[in-house]
């Protein structure tokens, strides 16, 4: 499995990343931290070349529409050939490099990493000299773009240790990008710019292929606790490879503990209607949400007309057996219009969801409806709108929404890779802007859910992914008092 891991310690400040510009409250560096490298000198003099032809590093390549997201001017970029057109790179460059070695005195490293996802022959690794042993490493998402890596050391401080930066891999998606390598005491900081929301280790907690003669997958996901206690799993799942416009039933799984691998696999707890009144095409994107005795799912049923998607309601009283309700579908729109989420604002419901600006097309936006009763929805807005353009797919894809301590809280993605999910604050629940980005998490289709000691984790799951994944989520602001995500039963 293709792990992203981030740590997170004692309290942050502001970032906001725009395109490749970070913009925020400024500090200054922290007394408690070190750089290993940020390659600003703009050679190798902290390096050593172990193999291969990676002379050219560091790299200050600037090719059209492609965003590195470096710190500074220069990173290394293992197929860069310092070009400025955007086919202008090599991935049958290959090589390895060592920097000099140095004893670990901090608790965290931290550093920006993109490129490949190919852990066994493209990453960047923190390796102990005395007898080689990887201690940690980190691989690309399939995106140029770097983001923020966080690797917890405190259990090695004394060691003497080398970062290692290795690419063997001749083919797509076959390089490694780093840059802005640094240590530190209390917090890993972001460069000057840390963020509000951040990700501790993924977990898996659900493995859909037990049973099966084939692997499966889980997508789109939620979660929610019974009356009982229990914990229930409702997601989109297929056989692999993925076949999005084939997934026909929603996975239910169940446990008792949140955190703990592995949940029970049970029947699936909805089937697609084919059939009339429904003409349903798929089922995607499931939410679940309570109210007054009755459960209530929200989820993409599809059309064959991609700017008339319909989302549907199916309710329950014990979270077994659903029933459709009779006045689907509760809204259509497009450009595939899906990934409904329901958040509770007192005296009225909003549901978000992903479309496009206009139903055929357009910028890709997070749309939201408003309601009394959970059945009726009113005319459509736009919560936020993504600087990109297109169809189907894009950057505003399950839009999760909390409210917390005054501030609103968007998870949304994939913004640069499969596994990268955009988090922007706002303290108007129906306005959300670009430039208010106060976080990234390396996760797909992101849920957030609180367990029974108040803990807060999110949620990683995808095509290709082996299951559903935690990790704890750590927040940058003061004691939680007031939230939309209520402590479970």
């Amino acid at each position: 499995m293709r792990l992203r891991s981030l740590f997170c310690a004692g309290v942050f400040s502001v970032f906001l990343l725009v395109g490749c510009f970070v913009i925020g409250h400024s500090t200054a560096f922290a007394e408690s931290e070190d750089v290993i490298d940020d390659f600003e000198t703009g050679d190798l003099r902290n390096w050593t070349i172990i193999s291969g032809n990676l002379k050219k590093q560091p790299t200050t390549v600037s090719r059209p529409g492609v965003r590195f997201n470096q710190q500074g001017k220069y990173f290394i970029g293992t197929t860069e050939i310092g070009g400025m057109r955007v086919r202008d790179y090599d991935d049958s460059l290959v090589g390895e490099i060592q920097s000099k070695p140095f004893i670990i005195k901090r608790n965290f490293i931290f550093l920006l990493v993109g490129g490949g996802d190919n852990p066994d022959n493209v990453y960047v690794a923190l390796v102990r000299k005395s007898d080689g042993y990887v201690i940690k490493k980190e691989t690309g998402s399939d995106s140029e773009g770097m983001i923020r890596k966080y690797w917890e050391v405190s259990d090695h401080i004394g060691e003497e240790c080398f970062i290692k930066i290795f690419d063997n891999a001749r083919k797509g998606w076959g390089h490694i990008n780093v840059d802005d390598i640094r240590t530190t005491d209390t917090m890993p900081l972001s460069g000057r710019f840390t963020p509000l929301v951040i990700a501790g280790e993924f977990t898996r907690i659900y493995n859909p292929s037990i049973g099966e003669n084939k692997p499966w997958y889980i997508n789109d996901h939620c979660f929610i606790a019974g009356q009982d206690g229990t914990w229930h799993l409702f997601g989109i799942t297929h056989e692999e490879p993925m076949r999005p416009l084939e997934e026909k039933n929603f996975a239910h799984a169940t446990t008792k503990n949140l955190t703990v691998f592995p949940w029970q696999k049970q029947p699936f707890a909805l089937s697609v209607a084919e059939e009339s009144p429904w003409n349903e095409r798929h089922l995607w994107a499931p939410h679940v949400v309570y109210n007054k005795g009755l459960y209530y799912m929200f989820y993409c049923a599809g059309d064959k007309d991609p700017t008339k998607y319909k989302i549907h309601l199916a309710t329950s009283k014990d979270l077994w057996k659903w029933e459709r309700h009779p006045e689907n579908p509760m809204v259509v729109d497009g450009y595939h219009a899906r990934d409904p989420f329901v958040l509770n604002l007192g005296d009225k419901w909003v549901m978000y969801y992903t479309a496009t600006s206009e139903p055929t097309g357009g910028n890709h936006v997070v749309a939201y409806r408003t309601g009394t009763d959970l059945i009726h929805w009113g005319e459509r807005h736009i919560a936020y709108t993504d600087p990109s353009v297109g169809k189907g797919g894009g950057p505003t894809e399950s839009p999760f929404v909390v409210r917390r301590n005054g501030f609103y809280y968007l998870f949304t993605g994939p913004s640069s890779g499969y596994s990268d999910t955009s988090v922007f604050r706002s303290s108007d629940p129906f306005h959300f802007r670009f430039e208010d980005r106060v976080g990234n998490i390396p996760a797909h289709a992101a849920e957030v859910v609180r367990d029974k000691d108040g803990k807060w984790y999110v949620s990683h799951c995808g095509w290709g992914e082996g299951g559903v994944y935690l990790a704890p989520l750590y927040w940058n602001d003061v004691d939680c008092v007031d939230t939309s995500m209520r402590i479970p039963r």
